[in-house]
């Protein structure tokens, strides 16, 4: 679809019109002082500048729709000014009206198809300047020329350079939508992790303070609640720092071995399941490999004490290479690990392969039902 250099470019192709307009004021102050003369064609050469005008005006206004209008478009212009050109008293002024056709060339149509055009009205006016001024003419041609070029490119330049204006604002708007769609996702995460892994931590001590009661054993009870009392306590701490972090976007430096040890052992205390932990020695970690290493291990814990039915849990943090890798076993029940999907608000895998992956990792869940699951993290150390 063919569009006008006013209809694409708003107020830059506002601007080039005016420009256009001015040339043909110019040219018609020119003419005034000549076409009063007896031997002038005056009547004839303010009919033809007015077909001109008339002309490029509705090529900018209502812009042709199919290329052969453009083409009778520039064959009637082209015809007027060479017209007008050979009436007497001869000028060459006239020929910067060919400044807007160039650029109209360009810009409606394909660009090996306007330069043509831009030759042929090289061509109609150095043939009319070469009969009227001789061999000058050559020099005239040249110069007019070269001031269709410029005119026609300025005129291009301009439309592009706003077509890139506007494709960089629609760029812009839709990373600001990326970005908002990742700060949601990271917010869930953060949730899920904070929040959701806490209340999800304090049901099962309060279901074990229940199951202890219900078979008369206050004192065990009365230890589950001390604990479920100083998770709530975490919980709500772990909490303060997700909300500290949404508006700083800081994570200050944890000791991790030593959370992982404390983890391991509460989780062994509240659950009764056996933990094997097997822990290298780690060096300075990123802040961001440090959440992510025990976010994964603590969503796997708590998966393993709702639904795994285990009775051992094996924790491996160890180096290898460049990275840290942490896998976490049980011998549980296992499930279809292909079928697992993020469902009915379990979005724990999900999130945790995001985190993984916002860290430069990967993680891999493989289990078999029956026989257990396996979770390994693999995560850059980003020293």
């Amino acid at each position: 679809m063919f569009t006008s250099l006013f209809e694409r470019s708003g107020r830059e192709g506002r601007l080039i019109l005016f420009i256009s307009y001015l040339l043909e004021a110019g040219v018609v102050l020119r003419a005034l002082g000549y076409i009063a003369q007896p031997a002038s064609q005056g009547p004839l050469i303010i009919l033809l500048l007015s077909i001109y005008l008339i002309l490029l005006t509705i090529a900018q206004l209502a812009p042709f729709r199919v290329q052969w209008q453009h083409h009778l478009y520039f064959t009637l212009q082209t015809a007027l000014l060479a017209v007008l050109l050979l009436l007497p008293p001869r000028f060459d002024f006239y020929a910067v009206l060919f400044f807007p056709l160039a650029a109209q060339a360009l810009l409606n149509l394909p660009r090996r198809t306007g330069r043509i055009w831009i030759g042929i009205f090289a061509l109609v006016w150095t043939i009319i300047f070469v009969a009227t001024f001789g061999m000058s003419g050559l020099a005239l041609s040249l110069f007019f020329l070269v001031g269709a070029i410029f005119f026609a490119s300025f005129g291009v330049l301009t439309v592009q350079t706003l077509e890139a204006n506007r494709r960089l604002e629609h760029y812009a708007a839709q990373v600001q939508e990326l970005t908002l769609a990742n700060e949601r996702q990271r917010m869930a995460r953060e949730l899920h992790d904070t929040l959701a892994q806490g209340l999800a931590g304090l049901i099962l001590q309060l279901e074990a303070a229940d199951s202890h009661l219900s078979r008369g054993n206050a004192q065990r009870a009365q230890t589950i609640i001390e604990q479920a009392m100083s998770r709530a306590r975490t919980t709500l701490t772990d909490a303060r720092h997700a909300i500290d972090d949404l508006r700083a976007n800081e994570n200050a430096p944890r000791d991790v071995e030593q959370i992982i040890h404390a983890e391991a052992e509460h989780y062994r205390e509240t659950t009764g399941i056996a933990v094997t932990l097997e822990m290298a020695q780690l060096p300075a970690l990123d802040a961001n490999v440090h959440e992510t290493i025990l976010r994964v291990i603590r969503e796997g814990l708590t998966n393993i004490a709702r639904h795994a039915h285990a009775k051992n849990v094996w924790i491996r943090v160890a180096l290898e290479g460049d990275a840290v890798c942490v896998t976490l076993r049980d011998d549980g029940i296992g499930f279809d690990a292909e079928r697992a999907q993020a469902s009915n608000g379990h979005y724990g895998l999900l999130g945790l392969r995001e985190r993984a992956q916002l860290a430069g990792g990967e993680l891999n869940v493989s289990s078999v039902e029956g026989n257990g699951t396996t979770i390994v993290l693999r995560v850059p150390m980003n020293l």
